[in-house]
């Protein structure tokens, strides 16, 4: 089955430093039989209309009944709740992919660095950040380093690169018994 279309998240414009996020949605762009204008596409409820408006610093807090105390404190608590599940199953997942790694079969470049235990895919950003983190907290500091790869297409120079150092840092501050390395690629 072939598609003549592609959908977006996020666009990059040319050059150096360049970039802008586009605001929450769906986005679609014709790739036979159109113009090439990029379509925004509406949330299709008001959860998602009322999300994508907060995101773009338009909306306002969802209204309920009853005092404002209350319900701000059962929907923080809901919040909590599932966001402590969230993170539970991620922890668990994180951490099942790092103790299967295979130590006894990795290969060795004869060089005198310690061969990586796990390593991500680092961009610096909120997702890479807590993989790192979470495989930090999962794999015993005797396993080794953990490497945070980070690719880079601008010459060393990208906001993707800056975040990652940043990112590092971070992760240096909370884990100071762990050895994560950032492999630079250019």
């Amino acid at each position: 089955m072939a598609f003549d279309w592609f959908a977006l998240s996020s666009v990059a414009l040319p050059g150096p430093h360049e970039v802008c996020e586009i605001p929450p949605g769906i986005y679609s762009l014709r790739l036979a039989g159109g113009n090439g204008a990029i379509q925004r596409h509406e949330w299709g409820d008001g959860v998602s209309r009322a999300l994508a408006a907060r995101g773009a610093g338009e909306g306002e807090a969802p209204q309920s009944h009853g005092s404002p105390s209350d319900s701000a404190s059962v929907h923080q608590a809901a919040i909590r709740k599932h966001a402590e599940a969230l993170l539970k199953l991620l922890r668990r997942s994180v951490g099942r992919r790092c103790h299967f790694v295979d130590r006894k079969n990795s290969c060795s470049s004869g060089e005198s660095i310690a061969s990586a235990s796990v390593a991500v895919m680092y961009s610096g950003g909120l997702d890479s950040a807590m993989l790192a983190h979470l495989a930090g907290e999962e794999t015993a500091v005797e396993a080794g380093p953990i490497d945070l790869i980070n690719i880079c297409f601008a010459g060393g120079e990208s906001p993707d690169r800056l975040a990652a150092l940043e990112g590092l840092k971070e992760l240096q501050h909370l884990q100071p018994e762990r050895e994560f390395r950032l492999i630079e690629v250019n």
